[in-house]
């Protein structure tokens, strides 16, 4: 329903550094009766910025899934959009440089430290010189994913559910309990999206992918 919210996980796959970026979205328009709004959000999440996603990362990079939850409202499954098993994949080494694409995500509810922060792996380094990626790079194959991601989310064929990305501040969630007000309260729409023009790095943590036996290296 209107103002529940919900995340969207990217699971990439980059051989021996699983990784994982997340976006927030709260349901402005409600979905269609009978539906699961995580399994709608998914799949059109990736059918409107899959396409503007594999052109921005490197052909060495595999994308394996696009996973939706909702986090405030009533609870519904999560969804899981498995994507084909070769897509993006490529019979070459894999990326020798974990490089990133950071993306601040910019709200107008807080101060600019309550921003958010999405790092991007698998971005070539092709044209990049000094640790920063070419203008060439930014402008032709990060822009129309970034403008795709402004565009928010709809259901599709004429149906009326639409989500806007937006931001989630820990700190007010946290101060909260992680209570529907609490989400509430930490949730900001995004009102615009800068690219860092410096190669990122990223902070390694364990992530567990789904069927495997123990925990793997990833990033976020």
């Amino acid at each position: 329903m209107v103002g529940d919210i919900y995340s969207v996980t990217i699971n990439f796959d980059l051989v021996n550094y699983p990784a994982t970026s997340r976006f927030f979205y709260r349901e402005e328009v409600e979905h269609s009766v009978g539906t699961n709004p995580c399994e709608i959000l998914a799949v059109r999440w990736w059918a409107i910025n899959g396409s503007a996603l594999m052109s921005m990362t490197s052909k060495l990079c595999r994308v394996a899934a696009v996973t939706a939850r909702k986090h405030r409202g009533n609870p519904v499954p999560k969804f899981k959009h498995w994507l084909p098993l070769n897509l993006g994949e490529r019979q070459t080494a894999a990326l020798t440089e974990m490089s990133a694409v950071l993306l601040r995500l910019r709200q107008g509810n807080r101060t600019s430290k309550h921003d958010g922060k999405v790092f991007v792996p698998g971005a070539p380094r092709e044209g990049s010189k000094n640790g920063l990626y070419g203008t060439a790079f930014l402008n032709t194959r990060v822009a129309p994913w970034v403008a795709g991601l402004l565009v928010g989310v709809d259901e599709g064929g004429f149906l009326p559910g639409i989500w806007k990305l937006g931001v989630v501040s820990a700190t007010v969630l946290n101060s909260f309990g992680r209570s529907a007000a609490g989400w509430d309260a930490a949730y900001s729409t995004v009102q615009g999206i800068d690219v860092a023009a410096e190669i990122a790095g990223r902070r390694t943590r364990y992530v567990r992918l789904d069927g495997a036996g123990q925990n793997l290296p990833g990033v976020e």
